[in-house]
């Protein structure tokens, strides 16, 4: 063999082989075969490193493109699995090389991907059997990253997932939480789950499992939002599971705000109660109780879950505990006539304690409606109106317009009068000196318009944000009589009354009404004002300036002359 069929080896290598050929006898070609094989091998090794240095995302993206430019899904497939188990290669290079090739297909070719779930199944078979963190964060950011296009296969695939193997679930779930409007879909996910293997089988694993991913879910910020969006399924769900965890109960009133709830029920050994089986139901009643005493804010949103429940759910067990829901909120209903009972007291505070109590249940309550009691509320309400300390009227007009929000379809008409009563006084306490009191007579007000279903609201509305007071009492006005044509007569005499109000604003207010509706409306009131009515409005005319402010009555003399054109066709109609 020639000389130069070594070009590879060096002297001293060479010097070996020639030893070897003399104490072995081994041939020149089996030689020449082993040093080719070795070179060949640190030369792949040498070119693989140069490759991980010089190819981009271009080249990557390309190795996955036909030449028609359309990717392959099966190459896609392969290619991501590929890149996935590279991520443990030892050198950096390699690694890099592995990170770009899976970021690339994910944000590339993710959303053309099929059988999405099958594939993060096997990355999460593939994560149950690797350490290296390094390798199982970017596994697990190109999970999240998939989600964005298929978020209900890769998040069912997750559930399943760690309904069997728990290794990587809070690393999984909260790298699903990094990623906008998926946690959502997670824990719709979940509840859905837990759901369905109730209903499946009362036995076994996968209940206590699925529970238990909801449990460390809800200490990941990422969610907090969601948590709190979703709080009356994942409440009334959890506690119909209770007795496979009570920790995630406690964990939802742990949040921040609801501590006064968590206190009161551990007090009272609430979560031995909903842990035991005797005292379920008292525990559940215990939960509800709490959160009504401290006006929880999910409490409205949890009733109508319950309610729900109620009626749609099959499982007695489970239409049992929503009904104790029901059950305490519903005996809300019947305190409020013992508390109307307190607005008559003396004592101003404790008036307006009555009255905020009031304003809680009706709160409570939303959704459900008050019923005939409304009526007798607002009616009790009215006089409160023009009480003379400003704390109590502004209180009353405040739980005025929450009873109006608060009446459903079938109980407006028992309302509807006793609303249209409460609209002359609303609008002349615009005007009142307590600012409080002007501020809640406008949300009011625009809430009896609402009820009422006037026209013109948005022109009403730009009036109570952005006009003065003069300009906001003659829009005021001018809506007051366009949607109550009927009511004029009755907004005309209601107006007399205030002439004597301790407040000037009131009176100068009460006398532009009474004044601007005798000129605007002087015919249509010829036909419904009797000669008692002239009779009256005469003698308000004349004793003011005798009894008021100067102003007054100089605004009174201003429209006289209407009045007596008024008195004219009264007679004239009563003499034909």
């Amino acid at each position: 063999m020639q000389t130069d069929a070594l070009p590879l080896r060096s002297v001293s290598q060479v010097g070996s082989i020639e030893d070897a050929v003399l104490q072995h006898g081994l041939g020149w070609r089996h030689i020449a075969l082993e040093v080719c094989l070795e070179v060949l091998g640190k030369t792949i090794h040498h070119y693989c490193d140069l490759l991980s240095e010089t190819v981009n995302e271009d080249g990557i993206s390309r190795l996955y493109e036909d030449p028609r430019g359309a990717a392959s899904l099966a190459q896609l497939q392969a290619g991501l699995m590929r890149a996935v188990k590279g991520l443990t290669t030892p050198t950096l290079e390699r690694f890099q090389v592995a990170e770009e090739e899976l970021r690339t297909i994910v944000s590339l070719h993710g959303d053309k991907m099929e059988r999405v779930g099958d594939i993060v199944g096997r990355i999460l078979i593939w994560l149950d059997n690797v350490c290296d963190p390094r390798a199982r964060k970017t596994a697990l950011r190109a999970t999240a990253l998939l989600a964005r296009s298929h978020p209900q296969d890769v998040v069912l695939s997750c559930v399943a997932h760690t309904l069997s193997s728990d290794r990587c679930a809070i690393e999984l779930w909260r790298a699903l939480g990094e990623e906008p409007h998926l946690p959502r879909e997670v824990l719709q996910q979940l509840l859905d789950k837990l759901q369905q293997r109730r209903r499946k089988e009362k036995s076994g694993n996968e209940s206590p499992a699925a529970m238990r991913t909801i449990y460390e879910v809800l200490f990941l910020w990422g969610y907090r939002e969601a948590i709190l969006e979703m709080y009356p399924q994942m409440l009334i769900l959890c506690v119909r599971q209770v007795h496979t965890s009570v920790e995630a109960v406690k964990t939802l009133f742990s949040m921040p705000g609801y501590w006064k709830e968590f206190a009161s029920i551990q007090f009272q050994q609430g979560w031995d109660m909903i842990s035991s089986r005797c005292y379920y139901s008292q525990g559940v009643g215990l939960i509800a109780r709490a959160m009504i005493k401290f006006e929880n804010p999910q409490l409205p949103a949890i009733f109508r879950e319950a309610i729900t429940i109620v009626q749609s759910e099959k499982e007695e067990e489970q239409r049992n505990i929503a009904m104790t829901f029901c059950t305490e909120v519903q005996s809300l209903r019947a305190q409020l006539p013992a508390i109307m009972d307190m607005f008559c007291d003396r004592d101003g505070r404790r008036v307006m304690g009555a009255m905020h109590q009031a304003g809680d249940i009706i709160y409570l309550l939303d959704g459900e409606g008050l019923g005939s009691i409304s009526q007798d509320i607002a009616v009790s309400l009215r006089p409160f109106i023009d009480d003379e300390r400003g704390s109590v009227r502004s209180a009353a007009i405040l739980l005025l317009g929450n009873v109006v929000s608060s009446v459903k379809d079938p109980d407006k008409p028992i309302v509807q009068q006793e609303m249209i009563h409460c609209l002359l006084p609303l609008l002349l306490h615009l005007e009142d000196r307590d600012e409080s009191v002007t501020l809640r007579c406008k949300l009011t007000l625009f809430r009896c318009a609402v009820f009422l279903r006037w026209a013109h609201l948005k022109t009403l509305f730009r009036s109570m944000a952005w006009d003065g007071s003069t300009q906001l009492m003659k829009c005021a006005w001018k809506c007051l009589m366009q949607n109550n044509k009927s009511h004029i007569p009755k907004f005309l005499f209601q107006a007399l009354e205030y002439l004597e109000s301790s407040q000037t604003t009131i009176r100068h207010s009460a006398a532009l009404f009474i004044g601007n509706t005798i000129h605007h409306y002087c015919d249509f009131l010829s036909e419904t004002v009797t000669e008692d009515g002239i009779s009256r409005l005469y003698e308000a005319f004349q004793e003011v300036p005798l009894t008021c402010d100067r102003t007054t009555g100089h605004i009174l003399n201003r429209y006289y002359k209407w009045l007596q054109k008024l008195r004219n066709l009264v007679s004239g109609s009563a003499f034909d």
